[in-house]
């Protein structure tokens, strides 16, 4: 069921720390806070036992309304992008400027081996930081037998995994740190580093001659030692995002898990990544603030019907988002098509809320469904006026007269 709040249609959230909040207004000088209107501060509830640390001070929340304009510090939007196939065009551009987002993420599988596609993706760059891995169809001709002979064009006189990667040369994140937020103006260094490329998911090493070929690994054991010597490459103090087309493993092994195994003669089972797994773990040991890891490649509609897969879950102190929305483009009721974002919003470096989001283009009729919200990172004042610039295609936090006449 969904709700209408401020004008904004919201869905109740998947998950949420909601345990019961208070807003309080503090420092009414004049000479403290300009305007004399206050400061807006977040105290956790400590009459909550809903299971969850409470807290009542405030200097441990990571995002307040500093001069009570509405306005949030070191506040961060992630734009995630879920398995392509093809679907990428001029309005899916168009609705990406209108998201605002501070870097855009994309999981791969662009198409099977589609270079114009990823042509049009990375010409993001000159606008936004984006990162980008490969998934498996961005090799579908080149690493197995049966893509082989299917192949339409004459791999003899033309490699197209070889200029998908010379393209996306300067964005490509696989075994790198590439720095996604600089520090500054109220900002945490924030870097994405990337698991294995082309990665069709699984505890075991797959298309080892593709592997070593194009990308001259040779095991799992390697790709795992590939991410670690990106973790240590990461600048001091950075917090990591990881950026990978299949997710890790030990997330469930049902066939609705986040990463569980829906094809097959015998569906079930843990279909992750136990690499990218050993380099999560890896990260934390050294100390790294992991607060996000997106992926996609497990599709949210389940094969033969069988409903939809978990798409969020929070581990420890990490959300891990799996963006695999597909098809990402659709019609609404009235023909008019729909484009699928997910949208991160996090405050020093840390996850406060995700939304899917379809947008329409020409439209500011656009549908914000809440995925996850983290009421101590982003106080419940500011989700709202987050959900509503989401829903107008505004700039986050617009001011209210903006945001109503957005909406219109």
């Amino acid at each position: 069921g969904f709700v209408w709040v401020g004008g904004v249609r919201r869905w109740r959230p998947l998950y949420s720390r909601r345990c019961g909040a208070q807003v309080i207004l503090a420092g009414r000088s004049r000479s403290r806070n300009r305007g004399g209107r206050g400061r807006l501060e977040w105290r956790m509830n400590p009459r909550c036992d809903g299971g969850h640390v409470v807290t009542e001070n405030v200097d441990d929340v990571t995002c307040k309304d500093g001069n009570g304009d509405g306005m949030v510090e070191s506040r961060t939007r992630l734009v995630c992008v879920g398995d392509v196939h093809g679907q990428w065009n001029a309005a899916d551009a168009e609705c990406l400027g209108r998201l605002g987002p501070d870097a855009v993420l994309f999981v791969g599988d662009f198409g099977n081996e589609d270079v114009e596609v990823v042509q049009r993706i990375c010409e993001l760059q000159q606008k936004y930081p984006v990162a980008l891995v490969f998934g498996n169809h961005d090799a579908f001709y080149s690493a197995s037998r049966y893509g082989q002979q299917r192949c339409p064009y004459d791999r003899s006189k033309e490699d197209r995994v070889v200029e998908q990667l010379r393209i996306a040369r300067d964005v490509n994140t696989s075994y790198t740190a590439r720095t996604l937020v600089d520090p500054g103006n109220g900002k945490s260094s924030l870097v994405a580093i990337g698991g294995r490329p082309f990665s069709w998911g699984g505890s075991y090493w797959k298309y080892s001659s593709f592997f070593r070929h194009y990308l001259r690994v040779t095991s799992i054991k390697h790709s795992l030692h590939l991410m670690q010597e990106a973790v240590d490459s990461a600048p001091a103090g950075a917090a990591v995002v990881l950026l990978s087309h299949n997710g890790p493993s030990g997330l469930g092994e049902d066939v609705s898990s986040i990463c569980g195994k829906d094809f097959g003669e015998k569906p079930g089972g843990d279909f992750g990544d136990t690499d990218l797994r050993d380099g999560l773990e890896y990260a934390r040991a050294k100390g790294r603030r992991v607060p996000l890891v997106v992926f996609g490649h497990m599709h949210k509609r389940l094969a033969h019907g069988a409903g939809d897969r978990t798409m969020l879950v929070q581990e420890r102190n990490t959300v891990m988002l799996n963006t695999a929305v597909v098809p990402r483009i659709i019609e609404d009721g009235n023909g008019a098509p729909m484009h699928q974002f997910s949208v991160v919003t996090l405050c020093e470096n840390n996850v406060g809320a995700v939304h899917e989001v379809w947008l329409r283009t020409g439209s500011h009729l656009n549908e914000v469904k809440l995925l996850f919200h983290d009421e101590k990172v982003l106080p419940a004042n500011l989700l709202e006026r987050e959900e509503q610039s989401l829903a107008a295609s505004t700039n986050a936090f617009a001011p209210v007269e903006e945001r109503e006449s957005s909406a219109i």
